[in-house]
Formats: C-alpha cells, sequence, structure tokens
C-alpha cells in the first residue's frame, strides 16, 4: 500500500508521465528506455533529465527493476532509518541530524500520500497511529497551503525603501521568532553541519561572548521552556 500510494502520488495513475513512460527522447535519447517511479535524485529542474539520468546510472532500465530497487532505497533511507510514517520522512523529528535528510519539498506530501494509502485497505481494519505532540504546537489549526496563481501571489511591487529589522537573539532564520528550528541550527552550526553567517550568526549568538557556543544553544533551549526570555 506505502509502495502504491507513494508511485501514485509522484507520478499520478496515467502511466504517462515521461520519468516512467520509457520513450523520453530529449537530449538525443540518452535517457530512452529508463524508469525512475519514486523521483530519486529530483532535486529540480529539468526534473525528467535529473531523475532519468539518475536511472540510467542506477541501470533502472524496466519497470520492474525501477520499483523493486526504489523500494529498496526508500526502505534503507528512510523505513529502516524510524523515518516509517509519511510524516516521518517528510518531517525529520526522529534521525539524526535532526531537520534534515527529509524526503520532499513539498509541504502537503505527507497529506497527499496518507490520502492514497487510506484508499487501498480496509477502513476496518486495525491501525496504528504515531502522532508526535510538541510543546509548542499551537491550540490554533493552520489553514492548508492554497495554490494561488503566480499573478495574484507575486503581484508587482511599487519599490520602496527597505526597512532593516532588529536582530532578534536565538532567531537564527531572521523570521522573528524563536522556535525549535532555531535551536537546531545552532545544533547543527556546533557539529558543523552548516555554517550560520550574517544575521543569522549574529542572533545565534545570544550572549555576545565568544561566538556561537553551547551557552547559546543552552539559552536558546532554556526560552523555548519558558525559564528565561530571550529578545
Amino acid at each position: 500500500y506505502v509502495i502504491a500510494a507513494t508511485i501514485i502520488a509522484e507520478q499520478g495513475n496515467s502511466g504517462t508521465n515521461e520519468l516512467i513512460s520509457g520513450d523520453y527522447y530529449e537530449y538525443n535519447g540518452l535517457y530512452y528506455g529508463y524508469f525512475n517511479f519514486f523521483n530519486i535524485g529530483v532535486y529540480g529542474d529539468p526534473k525528467e533529465k535529473l531523475g532519468l539520468e539518475y536511472a540510467k546510472k542506477q541501470n533502472w532500465n524496466t519497470r520492474r527493476v525501477s520499483i523493486i530497487e526504489g523500494a529498496k532505497s526508500y526502505a534503507s533511507n528512510y523505513v529502516f532509518k524510524n523515518q516509517s510514517t509519511y510524516y516521518y520522512k517528510d518531517w525529520n523529528f526522529v534521525s539524526n541530524p535532526f531537520y534534515s535528510h527529509q524526503y520532499a519539498t513539498n509541504v502537503k506530501d505527507a497529506y497527499n500520500n496518507g490520502s492514497l494509502f487510506s484508499k487501498g485497505f480496509n477502513q476496518n481494519s486495525a491501525m496504528t497511529f504515531l502522532i508526535p505532540v510538541f510543546k509548542s504546537i499551537p491550540d490554533e489549526i493552520s489553514p492548508n497551503p492554497e495554490t494561488i496563481p503566480a499573478e495574484q501571489n507575486n503581484p508587482p511591487q511599487t519599490p520602496t525603501t527597505p526597512t532593516v529589522q532588529p536582530i532578534i537573539k536565538g532567531d537564527t532564520n531572521n523570521d522573528n521568532k524563536i522556535t525549535l528550528v532555531d535551536l537546531a541550527n545552532i545544533q547543527k552550526h556546533l557539529l558543523g553541519i552548516i555554517t550560520l553567517s550574517g544575521r543569522d550568526y549574529t542572533g545565534a549568538d545570544t550572549d555576545n561572548k565568544d561566538g556561537i557556543t553551547i551557552v547559546d544553544l543552552a539559552n536558546v533551549q532554556k526560552h523555548l521552556l519558558g525559564l528565561i526570555t530571550l529578545s
């Protein structure tokens, strides 16, 4: 059910997408006869070229091979690393390094996959739900993101003089608030996974001493727990 729902979410159910049709003729037919049902390796455009280029390197030259090997990749990279639900594979709170190694950029990916998954089995069967609960979760339900026409989403703007916002200590991504994301960013910086710079670095240096240290990590933790207030 998981494999079927994931493939339909990635490719639709017509079987004609160029990543799985086997007859992609662009680039002088370089990727003709290859298949990538899970969109593995697709991190931008042109997605057909990127996906089939990956499939060619893996020698996924039949639909059967592509589905089986893609499923193995899905299992080894997510299921066996405790990211075993649609939610956890898109929002990594269970496997180090946290907030990275996430499957999709579409914020509704888990919802879309779950909706397809639910259609594939007996609704009366016993089910176990793994639902993470966070201390900082808001009481109000956030609305689903809506599809907005490009011209409406990006209307012509009248040039204005930019306003420089003050830096909030503890804010490492310039969103003017302190959240678990900021805590994770400081952790990643200390571990050498990312390098904070500019306003993000200044925000992470909560005590203005010796750059970013474990003290700054502790200060953000204390702020999130309500023990101190950073500003």
